[in-house]
């Protein structure tokens, strides 16, 4: 008699697990995909206007400050990093990875054609700033 309520007991378990994991198959609770779906969560399009805007941001840095190269190659193999992580992750959106790989292309041709041609103008002017007298009389305030 034992046996018999065991017997019952595990074959309404193994019935019950399994309809139920069936169901979950056939019939996904949306609260159960979306947080893990960087599209539905609006990850994908922030990520590329974050990339877009970094990348240009540095570039600005990189000209204002007359940044050497290292830092920059440094910051670009992580920025490359982010950029194939949107690819895995957000496969839909070909069009704007392609769109950003362009973008880092012609941003470091542009800051290597603005490296060369204008770092020895630069130097002149930094030199010329260094060397020039310091006038006393400009940086007093009238009485």
């Amino acid at each position: 008699m034992v046996g018999v309520v065991v017997f019952w007991i595990i074959t309404v378990f193994v019935i019950g697990a399994g309809a139920l994991s069936i169901s979950r198959q056939v019939f996904p609770s949306p609260a159960a995909t979306l947080p893990h779906d960087p599209l539905a969560t609006g990850w994908c399009g922030r990520e590329v206007s974050a990339l877009q805007a970094e990348l240009l941001r540095r570039a600005g840095r990189f000209i204002s400050d007359a940044l050497s190269r290292e830092p920059l190659d440094a910051w670009l193999a992580k920025w490359d990093a982010r950029k194939a992580e949107l690819g895995r992750r957000c496969p839909t959106l070909k069009r704007a990875q392609r769109d950003l790989a362009e973008l880092r292309l012609l941003t470091v041709r542009m800051l290597e054609g603005f490296k060369q041609q204008q770092d020895p103008l630069l130097r002149r002017i930094r030199a010329a700033a260094q060397t020039a007298p310091h006038d006393q009389s400009l940086s007093r305030r009238p009485p």
